[in-house]
Formats: C-alpha cells, sequence, structure tokens
C-alpha cells in the first residue's frame, strides 16, 4: 500500500539502535490502536492492534537479511497513518519519535493526539486501504516471524463422512426423474429430470448430527415458472464413524413423516407450497417431514445465471470475489471424489438465482446435470504427452482464474484431451503470471493458492506408485482432497478470516450491475495492454534517463511560452475570465508536493466524488489522477481546475460509467467548464456516456470541448470509446519531437487526421508517499498535455478579447468548439507522419509575436 522514500536517512535517538526504537514505537501505537478500537468498536483497529503486538515480540535482530529495511519502512508506513489527513509524513519520524522520547510533556500530549486523531481517519478510510495495509503487516510477520511461532488458522472446517456425498446424489438422481409425461419424447435441450440447483456454502450446516442441505428445483419438468425451495437433511448419527466438530447432541424429536415414493416427487414439487418444504433421507428412504418452515430461498421465478453471465454483467467487489473464491473452492474440497464431482465444474455450471433484492455473489449454486449432458470429467488423466493431470483442479484454478480477473476464460474444447489439457494449463498458468492481474487483484495469498492447484506435482503425491500412476487403484483419492484442503482451500479461509471477511461468507450485500466485459484468451493472459487498455488507465510506466529530461525540456518551454503570454496582460484581477477545465479520473492527492503551492491550490475550484467510496475532500488511491490533473495544470497555469473522482482504480473503471455520466453533467451545468478531459476509454460504445456527452453539447449550444485518450494497443485494438465518439477529441501519444508511439490504434486512410502531442516518458506528480515526479507514458498522459495546451490557447484567445486584439471577435468564440479548436491545432501541428498531426505550441509561439498569433487564430476560426 505505502512506499516510503529515503527511509534509510532516519536516525532514532542516540542511545537507541533502529531495533529498540521500533519496539518502543510499536509498542506506543499498539496501545494507541486498543483504546480506538474499544471506542470505535472496529475491527480493523483492533487487527492493527494485535499485529502490531505480534511484530513488537519478534526477536528484531540485525542478523535478519532484509529486516533493518523493512523495519525501516513498516515504521514510515506508521508514521503516515499517525499523520493521516493532517500533515506529510517526513522521514525524519517526528510522531512516533515524540511518542518515543518526547521532550517535553506537552510535546508528548501533542504527539499522543496527532496520533489519535491519524490512526481513527485512517480507519475511516477506504476499507481496500485499511484491508492492504493489515495485510502488509501480516506479511512482515509471516516473513520475520520466529519459526516456532504459531500462526492463527481459520477454525477448521465441518467435514461429514463421505458417504453423505453418494446419498443425497442418489437419492436425488432417482426422485427428480421426472414422472409428469412419460410418454413425450424429450427434445435435444432438455433432460428427462427436474431442474436442480444445490446451494454451495461457505460452511457446511451440520445440526444436532444432521447435514443440511439446501436445494432448489423447479416445479415443472423444463419450466423455471417455480422454484421450489427445499431443506434436505442426511441422518448419520449412530454410525461409528461419524464425529462431528461443535455438535450439541440432544434428544431427536419424535415427528411425524412420511415416505416419499419414486415418482410422486413431481406432485410435490407441482403443488407449488409457497413454504420450505423440509425432506430427510434416512436408512436410504427419503421422507418429508410434518412441519414445513418459512421460505430461506425466496427466489423470482424464471432461469438461474450462470457465472460466466454474472461475470459479464454484474460487478463483483474484491470482498465478493475473495468470498466466492472460497465458497467454490471449499464445495470442491467438499464433492472432490464423489459423483457430484464427474460432470465439470466452470463457470457455466456455476449459477445465481435473482432474489428480490438482487443477485448475491455468497450464494452459489451448482447446476445439477444428472443426465451428463456435458459428458463425465476424470479425476485423472492418463494420457501420454500430458503436462498436469487433473482435469477437476484445472477447472477448479480455471473459475477461481476467472473471478479473481472478473473475466471469462475462454477455454479449449475440442474433444482432443491431450490437447484441451496442455492448453487450458498453459492459458491458467499464464494468467497467474501476468503482472496486470496480480496487480489488479492484490492478495499474494489468492495467486499462491492457485499456483499450489496448478501445480501437479503437489497432487502427484496421492500416487501410491508413481511407476503406475494410470492404475484406478494406485490414487489415494481422500489424500488429494487433503492436499487440495490444505494447499488450495485453508490459504483462501486464512485470507479471508485476516482480512475481516469471515461474515461475508453467509452474508453480504447484492452485485450491482456493471458493464459488458471481456473474454480472456491466451492472447490476452500473455499481453499485458490488453485489459489495461480496454478498462483502465492508458498509461504504461515511463522510464527516467534521456527522454525523460527530453520531455521535461519540453515542458519547460511550454512555461516559458505561458509567461511570455500571459505576463504582459496580469491586471490586478488576474487572467481575464479563466479558462475552466473538468478534470475526470481518479481523483488528486492534495498532500502531494506539487499541490502544496499556494498558486496551485488557489487554481483548484472544485472537487466532487461520483465514485463507489465518495469522499468529501479530495483523495486519489491510484496516482492516475494526481498524474494527469497535475500535467494539466503545469501547461496550463492560468487555467481554473475542477476535478471529478468517477472510479477509484483500474479494477472499478468498467463499472464507472454512471458516475463518468452523472460528472459530465456536473462539469457542464454546475461548474461550467470549457473543457472535459476523460483520460480512460473503454472497448465498447456506452449509450448512457453518449447521451450525456450529446446532452452536454445541446445545453452550451456545442460550446465545450470534450478530450479522450485514443488508445495503447497499437494496431490490435480499435480506437476506444469515448475517443471515438463523434463530438470528441481523440489524442495519441507521441515522443518530445513528434514521433508518434507504435502503441497508438491504426489510423484509418478514408477518416480525418488524427491529433497527438507529447504522452512518452512524461513525468508529474504522483502520490504524496513518493519523493519528486514519476515519468509516465501513454494516450492519457498525452490527453492531459493536449487539455493543458487548448486551456493556454484559450486563455490567450481571451486576452485577445479583452484586449481587442481582434477584429471580429465573435468568430473568435468558434476556438470553444470542436470544429474551432480542431482547425486552431491544424495551424499549430506539424506533419510527422502519414495523417498524424503533432500539436506542438512551440511551433505556433516561434516567433514570440502576439499579434501575429492572434491573426492565426483568427484566420482558423473563418
Amino acid at each position: 500500500m505505502m512506499r516510503a522514500p529515503n527511509t534509510d536517512l532516519f536516525a532514532p535517538p542516540e542511545d537507541m539502535t533502529i531495533f529498540e526504537f521500533a519496539q518502543s514505537a510499536l509498542q506506543r501505537v499498539h496501545e494507541l490502536a486498543i483504546g480506538i478500537s474499544v471506542q470505535l468498536k472496529s475491527q480493523d483497529a483492533s487487527t492493527l492492534s494485535t499485529n502490531l503486538y505480534l511484530i513488537k515480540d519478534i526477536p528484531l535482530v540485525s542478523t535478519k537479511t532484509g529486516l533493518e529495511r523493512s523495519l525501516r519502512v513498516l515504521l514510515f508506513d506508521l508514521e503516515r497513518i499517525c499523520c493521516w489527513q493532517q500533515s506529510q509524513a517526513g522521514a525524519d519520524l517526528t510522531v512516533l519519535t515524540t511518542l518515543v522520547r518526547p521532550e517535553t510533556d506537552w510535546l508528548g500530549q501533542q504527539a499522543n493526539n496527532t496520533a489519535t486523531k491519524g490512526i481513527t481517519k485512517f480507519f475511516a478510510s477506504p476499507k481496500n486501504v485499511v484491508d492492504s495495509y493489515i495485510i502488509k503487516l501480516r506479511r512482515f510477520i509471516e516473513k520475520f516471524g520466529s519459526k516456532g511461532r504459531s500462526i492463527v488458522k481459520p477454525a477448521p472446517l465441518d467435514e461429514y463422512p463421505g458417504y453423505v456425498n453418494s446419498w443425497i446424489y442418489n437419492v436425488l438422481y432417482s426422485h427428480s426423474l421426472c414422472a409428469c409425461d412419460s410418454a413425450r419424447i424429450l427434445t435435444d435441450l432438455e433432460t428427462s429430470h427436474h431442474v436442480a440447483r444445490l446451494r454451495l456454502r461457505g460452511k457446511i450446516n451440520i445440526h444436532d448430527g444432521n447435514v443440511m442441505f439446501d436445494l432448489l428445483l423447479s416445479s415443472l419438468h423444463g419450466s423455471f415458472e417455480y422454484w421450489q425451495d427445499i431443506e434436505l437433511q442426511v441422518i448419520t448419527k449412530g454410525r461409528k464413524t461419524v464425529q462431528f466438530q461443535d455438535v450439541t447432541q440432544r434428544p431427536e424429536q419424535r415427528r411425524p413423516t412420511r415416505i416419499l415414493e419414486l415418482g410422486s416427487f413431481c406432485e410435490l414439487l407441482g403443488s407449488r407450497l409457497g413454504c420450505r418444504v423440509c425432506l430427510r433421507l434416512q436408512d436410504s428412504n427419503l421422507h418429508q417431514l410434518f412441519e414445513g418452515k418459512p421460505m430461506l430461498q425466496d427466489v423470482k421465478p424464471g432461469p438461474s445465471i450462470s457465472l460466466k453471465q454474472v461475470l459479464k454483467t454484474y460487478r463483483l467487489t474484491n470482498k465478493m470475489k475473495l468470498v466466492l473464491c472460497c465458497i467454490v473452492a471449499k464445495s470442491v474440497w467438499q464433492f472432490y471424489g464423489s459423483r457430484w464431482m464427474d460432470s465439470a465444474w466452470s463457470s457455466d455450471t456455476i449459477h445465481f438465482l435473482l432474489e428480490t433484492s438482487g443477485v448475491y455473489a455468497c450464494k452459489p449454486y451448482y447446476s445439477v446435470d444428472f443426465d451428463e449432458t456435458g459428458g463425465k470429467m476424470d479425476e485423472y488423466c492418463d494420457k501420454y504427452s500430458v503436462v498436469y493431470r487433473y482435469p477437476r483442479l484445472l477447472k477448479l484454478s480455471i473459475i477461481l482464474l476467472e473471478i479473481a480477473t472478473g473475466c471469462s476464460v475462454e477455454v479449449t474444447t475440442d474433444g482432443e484431451t491431450e490437447r484441451e489439457m496442455n492448453t487450458n494449463w498453459t492459458l491458467a498458468t499464464n494468467l497467474v503470471r501476468a503482472e496486470h492481474y496480480r496487480k489488479r487483484f492484490k492478495y499474494p495469498d489468492f495467486w499462491n493458492a492457485v499456483s499450489n492447484c496448478l501445480d501437479g506435482k503437489k497432487f502427484d503425491q496421492a500416487c501410491n506408485n508413481s511407476d503406475l500412476p494410470n492404475l484406478e487403484t494406485n490414487h489415494d483419492i481422500e489424500k488429494r482432497r487433503k492436499i487440495l484442503y490444505d494447499t488450495v482451500v485453508t490459504p483462501l479461509y486464512r485470507l479471508v478470516e485476516d482480512l475481516g471477511y469471515s461474515g461475508a461468507l453467509e452474508e453480504i450485500g447484492p452485485m450491482k450491475p456493471g458493464g459488458t466485459r471481456p473474454t480472456l484468451t491466451s492472447l490476452s493472459a500473455e499481453s499485458n495492454n490488453v485489459l489495461s487498455t480496454s478498462y483502465g488507465y492508458l498509461f504504461v510506466s515511463g522510464k527516467d534517463g534521456e527522454d525523460t529530461q527530453k520531455s521535461k525540456e519540453w515542458l519547460d518551454e511550454i512555461k516559458s511560452i505561458n509567461a511570455h503570454i500571459h505576463t504582459p496582460h496580469l491586471g490586478m484581477d488576474g487572467i481575464p475570465n479563466p479558462v475552466k477545465v473538468a478534470i475526470l479520473d481518479t481523483g488528486f492527492d492534495k498532500d502531494t508536493s506539487f499541490f502544496q503551492m499556494a498558486p496551485r491550490q488557489d487554481q483548484i475550484k472544485g472537487w466532487m466524488d461520483f465514485s463507489d467510496s465518495p469522499s468529501q475532500n479530495p483523495v486519489d488511491e491510484c496516482g492516475h489522477g494526481t498524474h494527469t490533473l497535475a500535467l494539466a495544470m503545469k501547461v496550463a497555469p492560468a487555467a481554473h481546475f475542477y476535478v471529478a473522482r468517477v472510479t477509484q482504480d483500474l479494477e472499478t473503471l468498467q463499472y464507472a460509467s454512471l458516475a463518468i455520466c452523472k460528472a459530465i453533467q456536473w462539469a457542464n451545468e454546475e461548474c461550467r467548464a470549457d473543457i472535459i478531459s476523460m483520460s480512460f476509454g473503454f472497448p465498447e460504445d456506452i449509450k448512457d456516456i453518449s447521451m450525456a456527452i450529446r446532452k452536454a453539447e445541446i445545453f452550451r449550444e456545442e460550446r465545450v470541448l470534450f478530450f479522450a485518450a485514443a488508445s495503447n494497443s497499437g494496431g490490435n485494438r480499435k480506437e476506444l470509446f469515448p475517443a471515438r465518439h463523434d463530438s470528441v477529441i481523440s489524442i495519441r501519444q507521441t515522443n518530445y519531437q513528434g514521433r508518434f508511439s507504435d502503441n497508438n490504434p491504426a489510423v484509418n486512410p478514408q477518416g480525418p487526421s488524427v491529433y497527438g502531442t507529447l504522452g512518452q516518458n512524461v513525468p508529474s506528480a504522483w502520490l504524496h508517499n513518493v519523493d519528486g515526479e514519476i515519468a509516465k507514458s501513454g494516450s492519457s498522459v498525452a490527453t492531459a498535455v493536449a487539455v493543458g495546451i487548448t486551456a493556454m490557447m484559450l486563455s490567450f484567445a481571451n486576452i485577445g478579447l479583452c484586449t481587442s486584439c481582434f477584429k471580429d471577435p465573435k468568430n473568435i468564440k468558434k476556438l470553444w468548439t470542436r470544429a474551432g479548436i480542431l482547425a486552431l491545432f491544424e495551424r499549430m501541428s506539424g506533419h510527422t507522419e502519414y495523417r498524424s498531426m503533432f500539436i506542438s505550441p512551440q511551433k505556433f509561439f516561434s516567433e514570440r509575436n502576439a499579434e501575429q498569433c492572434w491573426i492565426s487564430m483568427e484566420d482558423a476560426c473563418i
């Protein structure tokens, strides 16, 4: 979460080593966190306190490799939390040092108050910020803690005898066989059984020695008009092989039941009783209990929704994703080795039901395929030349990856087992290794668990004789199941518990509708640009060096031009009619050094947060908005800026269409922005955003300028939306000499000229935990520069209007329209490549003759 600059500069008090200082500082913050956890009744504060105590208790000695460096970073992070939203943390760790060794009682009390306020404000931050820091502390404990220290693990999952799975499968297979219309011939799309959905739970429900299962069955064969809610109890008491954890043994009440004969299920399901029907499997018979219960699974009529479809149409938060991963992984472990695994588990067979209040990630169902229409899924692949031999575990890995990435994975299903196994394993392995997915879903324990699932050697240990692995009798399924539990299920549950998400395994809010998602293929698994350009911010990391220095010099020339055109016209009231620019992005970090200067603070005239976690104060969690805003402000120092936070990060951008629409309306109607900047893009057109742009144009009589980033995928992808919208000016990236990047989308030979400007290795501000500036590249960087250039030119035009330098002032107003500003760009630009125009103010102001420049402006508006 945090990176500490120059942490090596800190020197502890003279009579203390860095390790002694750390233990004292950790103890003091631990004590403060305890008090805050009690006051706020905050689980997160309690978890922080516990982790700080565990770190304090670690033997902190210099002989541990990397400990001192990691400890200095940890201390700086702790200083930041103590100063949270109050002041900028310094490398001298002032607050922590004063807490440990106050020079006076008054200073000690001041430091105590500062730290208490900072920690309290920190726990009011977005959940993912707090969680990521707690995870970081746990990583420190795992890395440097004593080997003998016991690691707290989640309580073991309840387990029941394996025969239970066989019982319920066999009885449901027999009883769900439809007898309603036995004479009717089934179509190819129909099955011979009532449609059944088995609820997958994060915690197995065992009550009074009964294992409880939740089922939904369609009331009529082939119909989804009514789903019957069923509680199925499996009696296991009295069998010596059964031992349950935390089961309270009570005398079983005698209740009347009746045995359901084969063929009677249809009548029961067709009755539409409007209650939860309780069934009990006992002595191989299926009994119907006398009492009914209120509906627990009260779902709407209609077909269930596959996970694949959910990923395309709904938004899952990281919390939902982790919870769903736990439930699916636990369920595969629960049913592994039974007939429930004979049919493939995939994003096509994991389903959800629509309830009155929505669709819930904690309530997945397995779409039961008694007819095995998808073919049987073997437990072990005994073919030659296969890299990975566990089809069911490979399917689980792919499901987990689909949930984490939020995209369905296009697997190979051509009927050739060897090719399918090898191709799909390679695809899954590439996804696990892809750095951009790890950056989007920042949970190392998750990625380690999936890596374990894809590691065939771990599961080969369940082969009793490696020389004869293909013999069915040679496979210890229970041992393999135990490996699955230890290496995949347990790490996921531990992660969920560490994050405080355990309660969400049973109850979490509904998923929100989101934009359409792409399907991941082998190409997108291997490319770092596919999703980052389809749904994310359109830059990649720049590199320090000669190009960065040249970009800085290019920006310095812009600074010189601004001084030339503005200084002679500065009056008592500043620049007349300042140009208004709205930046729609991830917000900005007001604590970074760039924004500490009073003139820059005065430039920012408005803030509004339209994201899912709105903040009254400016905030930026990823740095992209800070980088683009600061860059535009550099290029246009006389403009006024209005910042709209439309998304928190890459993960949430794809769901931000409504926020973007609201931000456009705010920028247009309340801020009266002349320019609206959108340094992001989507692969498909979004109707709501198109309508918002059109409404803005109508409202302002087309006197508002929209800019958006083109793309970073080169010829592999088309120009993104909204850059390709008719009313938006699309911007491409160039280097400081005007050479267009190969990452720009292809130029349409029949289309109009395209425009680009500096966008490669461009230095600008970043989050305040980073010293100085960071160089970035991409069309979003170029968009910020182009927006700044446009604001600078409109400001120059305003000066000309106020000083009566134009012959026909009315025509100059055309510059506030798309056609007018593009005409000006044409005069400012040089052709560097085919139909590609490099926007360069240096060229336009080369003579430093204001009168000549105003004449050129007038010519552009004719």
